[in-house]
């Protein structure tokens, strides 16, 4: 016997930066990035029309819950960056979950006094992106973690939805063709759309040739807290991305010892994807064709244009001086 049902029209499984960004785009009515200055004028005057009218525009009547065991927005996340040390994110300014205006966390920065906390990334150096008017006014500095953070969740509060704190166990269709997305506590929510946002999912890979070392020696980095003894003089660090690296200099910052292994040289690089997806003249035509593809070709597409991990220069000449010491 179901405890509780609750309905909406688009159900979010996740409130990290993923989950936030989704709710975004299924509120706003429309994205000031692609429109120009008389467009958005236009369309403000519409819906102040259709809202004296007592109808609401657009996505903005949709009825959205967001669910995650979490008690608020980006707890997840902020453990997570708490855990590794982060203070600046990878993502420039630009790259947030308002999916209506780039801007705005540049915005919110200088509107709360704290432009201080965006540091330069060296992203206005890359050739590529001279042409773009977004490297002259900030919007490839990198936010600090805080920063961040409390923008999100100032995002979130202006963003109409129901927050239900649960475990999303299951996902099922009725027969009225709903999704039924099924809570640990029992309570079931009724949707018509719903959207994952869980981030990276699955078990930790070992790889084989360290599988027989004892369990109480493998380490997870996201236990790493808690379970790296006093006695771990020694560590081995598994991985050649940017997790492993922030991995390795938290265990550095502990007085260890650490050896970082990779299948490959590590790649020293802004971000892990082509800076090409960050130019507004050529994104929209991406996407679309994106869109275009099968699922197949999609995933396909998505590991072609990630290439593996890598590492941002600001981060490689820290593991250098490290090496020198």
């Amino acid at each position: 016997m179901v405890d509780k049902i609750k309905r909406c029209d688009v159900c979010i499984i996740g409130s990290g930066p993923a989950g936030l960004c989704a709710l975004s785009a299924v509120r706003e009515p429309y994205t000031m990035d692609s429109m120009s200055y008389t467009q958005v004028s236009n369309a403000n005057a519409m819906m102040l029309r259709r809202s004296s009218a007592r109808s609401v525009v657009g996505p903005t009547r949709h009825r959205v819950c967001v669910v995650d065991p979490n008690e608020k927005w980006l707890d997840e996340w902020s453990d997570n960056f708490k855990r590794l040390g982060i203070e600046f994110l990878r993502s420039p300014a630009i790259a947030h979950p308002d999916h209506f205006d780039m801007r705005s966390l540049l915005a919110y920065a200088v509107l709360s006094g704290r432009e201080d906390e965006l540091i330069e990334s060296g992203c206005a150096e890359i050739r590529k992106l001279h042409g773009l008017g977004q490297t002259q006014v900030g919007l490839w500095k990198l936010p600090s973690t805080s920063l961040f953070k409390d923008f999100c969740l100032y995002l979130a509060d202006q963003l109409p939805h129901d927050y239900v704190r649960g475990y999303a166990i299951d996902l099922d269709r009725d027969e009225g063709g709903d999704y039924v997305v099924k809570l640990a506590d029992g309570t079931e929510v009724l949707s018509t759309s719903v959207i994952l946002a869980l981030g990276p999912t699955g078990r930790v890979v070992i790889p084989e040739q360290i599988s027989q070392v004892p369990k109480a020696q493998l380490i997870s980095w996201k236990c790493m807290t808690n379970e790296l003894k006093p006695n771990h003089a020694d560590v081995l660090v598994v991985g050649g991305g940017l997790t492993a690296v922030q991995a390795a200099q938290y265990v550095l910052r502990q007085g260890k010892r650490v050896c970082l292994s990779s299948r490959r040289q590590l790649v020293e690089r802004h971000f892990d994807i082509d800076t090409c997806w960050f130019d507004k003249r050529s994104t929209n035509l991406r996407i679309s064709e994106f869109y275009h593809r099968s699922e197949a070709e999609r995933l396909t597409a998505l590991k072609e244009a990630r290439g593996g991990g890598s590492v941002p220069p600001i981060y490689m000449k820290d593991l250098r001086k490290w090496e020198e010491n």
